[in-house]
């Protein structure tokens, strides 16, 4: 049902975030990881294992920062329409 689809999860590095992550990748979609926890987050990455998955340290708050992890992969949003979820513990 997602393969190949864009999600962008911000609240990824624990929790529902985390779950939600776990979930979509074996559901086969990309995903842009977003969290402000920028350790916590790079150890979630790490443990999916896939090329799948990118992962930006943000404050989806800021504008600025959101526009980091949109240009990050802009690929991901030339081919497809992506989803947003936003996960808070």
């Amino acid at each position: 049902m997602l393969q190949d689809k864009v999600v962008i999860i911000s609240g990824a590095a624990a929790g529902i975030g985390k779950a939600a992550a776990e979930l979509f990748l074996r559901e086969g979609a990309q995903l842009m990881l977003v969290d402000i926890d920028g350790k916590a987050l790079q150890a979630t990455a790490a443990s999916l294992q896939s090329t799948r998955v990118s992962f930006c340290v943000a404050d989806v708050s800021k504008a600025t920062d959101v526009q980091q992890y949109l240009q990050k992969k802009p690929e991901y949003f030339w081919h497809s329409r992506p989803l947003f979820l936003q996960c808070r513990n």
